[in-house]
């Protein structure tokens, strides 16, 4: 008898404990639930996010490719506005920019640039953002705005452009100096210490025959 007045003592105190309890286990359980749910959610949305990006993408690649640039543009467009935390709305800026450079719209170039610079969130894509924009204007002399890009430029493996970019801009300034010390950067942080790119080789040379 005693061991099942001591059941019946555990039992009313597992009934009292629960009385007690009820609403804040509910509560928690409830909240519990709801955050699962929630993120399972999130993660479907942005998986169902990158699906439509990536098709948009798709798209704009094939029109490209057909020399539809109606269409293009707005593929373009569309990943820039609605998806441009994106790689995506990055890759698509740089199209952008590539068709206006062949069209001699430097200034829409430059616009398209800019963008992918600024909303790039892969380094990689921000490096080559950054190199096309120097070059551009480098080409038109806009020695302030090469300046200002090129201070901006964080180094990653795309170092040996960003370098080859400032010693083309400091012998454009004829500061042959600077520009040779950049060249041999450009060339140190080559794999193939310049091997596969003689261009480099020619412009070191060429500033070791002007001084």
């Amino acid at each position: 008898m005693e061991i099942y007045r001591t059941e019946e003592q555990q039992l009313d105190a597992l009934r009292q404990w629960w009385k007690n309890n009820n609403k804040i286990i509910l509560w928690t359980v409830g909240l519990t639930l709801a955050a699962v749910l929630g993120f399972k959610a999130f993660q479907h949305h942005q998986e169902s996010e990158r699906n439509i990006a990536s098709d948009k993408y798709n798209l704009l690649l094939k029109s490209h490719e057909e020399s539809d640039l109606t269409t293009q543009k707005q593929k373009a467009d569309e990943l820039m506005t609605q998806y441009g935390k994106s790689s995506y709305a990055t890759l698509a800026a740089l199209m952008q920019a590539k068709t206006a450079v062949d069209e001699k719209n430097y200034e829409e170039a430059a616009k398209q640039l800019n963008y992918a610079q600024n909303q790039a969130t892969v380094q990689e894509l921000k490096s080559i953002a950054t190199v096309r924009l120097a070059r551009l204007y480098l080409s038109q002399e806009k020695w302030d705005d090469v300046e200002k890009v090129l201070k901006q430029a964080a180094n990653s493996g795309y170092l040996t452009l960003l370098e080859e970019v400032k010693g083309d801009y400091y012998l454009f300034k004829q500061d042959l100096i600077k520009a040779r010390q950049a060249y041999l950067a450009a060339i140190e942080n080559d794999p193939t210490k310049g091997e596969k790119r003689p261009i480099l080789r020619m412009k070191l040379e060429e500033i070791d025959l002007k001084q």
